[in-house]
C-alpha cells in the first residue's frame, strides 16, 4: 500500500484513502472518483463550486468512507482501523457479522 503525497483538494486523512485506492479496487471495492490517484476535481474546468459536485463531497468522519462493491454494486462502508490502538476491533466486527448476530436488525 502506498504512501501518497499531499493534494491541494484532499485533507490529510483523505490522502490515506487515495493511497489505498488501487489496493481496495484489487480487493473488489470502488471508491468515489475523488480518491483516484489520477483525480482532477470536476469543478476546476466548470462554472461550479466544489460543494455542488459529487466529487466535492467530503466524508463526515475520517475513519469511515462509503464505497461500492464491484461484484454487485452494493453500497458498503469501509473503516480504517488502527490495530495498535484497537487490537480487538476486527475480531469484534467479524463476530457481529456472523449469524445469528448478523441477521439481528439491532446490530
Amino acid at each position: 500500500m502506498a504512501t501518497s503525497a499531499p493534494h491541494p483538494h484532499l485533507s490529510e486523512y483523505e490522502v490515506w484513502w487515495r493511497g489505498h485506492y488501487n489496493f481496495l479496487k484489487e480487493k473488489g471495492y470502488s471508491l468515489r472518483s475523488r480518491y483516484s490517484p489520477d483525480w482532477v476535481p470536476s469543478w476546476t474546468n466548470a462554472n461550479k463550486i466544489d460543494i455542488d459536485c459529487e466529487d466535492g463531497i467530503v466524508p463526515p468522519h475520517y475513519l469511515v468512507l462509503d464505497a461500492r462493491r464491484i461484484q454487485d454494486g452494493a453500497r458498503v462502508s469501509l473503516k480504517r482501523i488502527d490495530v495498535s490502538r484497537h487490537p480487538y476491533e476486527i475480531e469484534i466486527g467479524r463476530y457481529f457479522s456472523t449469524p445469528p448476530l448478523s441477521i439481528d436488525p439491532a446490530n
